[in-house]
């Protein structure tokens, strides 16, 4: 079971519950508290990019000509930057990016997928995606991370 917002759950004692709080009110014997992830160390350890050197692994939904919303493009083996950078915690001001590369579909309709390198250090949490002001394009990728053929 899995309880969200103001939900109130009551359950048996074999039962396990992920409470996704903060408002939830939960009876039961097993509450396996879920928290979504507020710094950039908690996120990479909640949706599991590869994180090297303080680079992490994380994706970009794109369509066929390499572009993403407001036509800005990432072109493969090279660094891009955004010009109206803010570190904050909301939408906008950066180039926003998934965890996986399948999640980007929440975001877009997206015709190809990118790989791409961010450094953790200036990226910020936006729920279950982050933004950062630049990455590095690795290479085209499939839905599921793989390498594209």
């Amino acid at each position: 079971v899995r309880a969200y917002g103001s939900a109130t759950v009551t359950a048996s004692a074999c039962v396990p519950v992920q409470d996704h709080g903060p408002d939830t009110k939960i009876t039961a014997t097993v509450i396996i508290p879920i928290r979504r992830p507020q710094t950039m160390d908690d996120w990479c350890a909640f949706y599991g990019p590869k994180v090297a050197r303080g680079w992490a692994t994380v994706f970009k939904g794109v369509n066929a000509e390499l572009k993403a919303a407001y036509a800005f493009a990432y072109p493969i083996g090279e660094e891009v930057a955004c010009d109206d950078w803010k570190p904050t915690d909301d939408c906008g001001n950066g180039l926003h990016f998934s965890p996986h590369a399948f999640m980007t579909e929440s975001y877009c309709t997206p015709e190809r997928y990118l790989e791409v390198r961010v450094k953790v250090s200036e990226c910020v949490v936006l729920g279950d995606k982050i933004k950062a002001p630049r990455c590095r394009v690795v290479r085209e990728v499939t839905a599921d991370g793989e390498v594209a053929a």
